[in-house]
């Protein structure tokens, strides 16, 4: 059987904006080591990059072998939508550019880390506005290694 699991800072109890990836790794492991009927976890957010990568391989590939990473990609222009659309009808210009910044930060940050993380993990990319049907299919073939 298969489950679902969150690298998500509050899903793991967690407040610190930087959360070490042993840390995010440790509570993983505890998840999937009290789910002994599943075999098989969609983790959502985790790994992020080659270091959290290394981590997992270090700290956890005696418990749970990585299949491959789903890198859901979205244009920039869809995101600054998106997220203008979530700071509501009142945000302020000097919001916008925030969130401008923040997505050509995530962008420089992906371009750099996604061809380092291939080094550890097969990555596979699927556009966020693909159709559901798709996107099961390549999560299909990742857990089916």
């Amino acid at each position: 059987t298969s489950g679902a699991l969150s690298a998500d800072k509050a899903a793991l109890g967690v407040s610190s904006a930087s959360v070490p990836p042993e840390d995010v790794v440790d509570e993983l492991r505890r998840a999937i080591e009290t789910n002994q009927s599943q075999t098989k976890f969609v983790v959502e957010g985790f790994p992020l990059d080659k270091t959290s990568a290394a981590c997992w391989s270090a700290l956890a590939d005696d418990v749970a072998t990585v299949l491959g990473v789903i890198l859901m990609e979205c244009p920039e222009a869809t995101m600054e939508r998106r997220l203008l659309r979530e700071a509501g009808p009142l945000h302020t210009a000097r919001t916008a550019v925030k969130i401008k910044q923040r997505i050509k930060t995530w962008t420089a940050q992906v371009a750099r880390e996604v061809p380092t993380l291939a080094e550890v993990f097969p990555v596979r990319s699927v556009f966020l506005d693909t159709p559901s049907d798709v996107v099961a299919s390549e999560l299909a073939a990742v857990l089916r290694g």
